[in-house]
């Protein structure tokens, strides 16, 4: 399976199809303890219970797109990428905001 790897750059001009199911919006972030956190609008998941979302909702032709607080390890960003392919999604993005100059 090609995982395909969508970049917004939030402020950027995107066209959006309406006819289209909206993203699975997933937001990683870690603890004190550097664990990670995964939110999907404002419940707090744990790693299993992100999968089990993401098993339910693989059919539903939805794209997914992860956002992260600055000091979210890159391996928390990983899993949640990683989780999303295994579960079947196609597409992947990733909401930045531009470094300002």
């Amino acid at each position: 399976m090609i995982l395909a790897l969508l970049f917004l750059i939030a402020g950027s001009t995107v066209e959006i199809d309406s006819t289209a199911p909206h993203p699975i919006e997933i937001e990683v972030a870690s603890d004190n303890q550097q664990q990670c956190i995964f939110r999907i609008e404002g419940r707090t998941l744990s790693q299993s219970a992100l999968r089990k979302i993401l098993k339910a909702e693989r059919d539903k032709q939805r794209e997914i797109h992860i956002s992260s607080a600055s000091n979210a390890p890159w391996r928390c960003i990983a899993g949640a990428v990683y989780d999303a392919q295994k579960s079947g999604f196609e597409t992947v993005g990733f909401v930045t905001t531009p470094v300002s100059e």
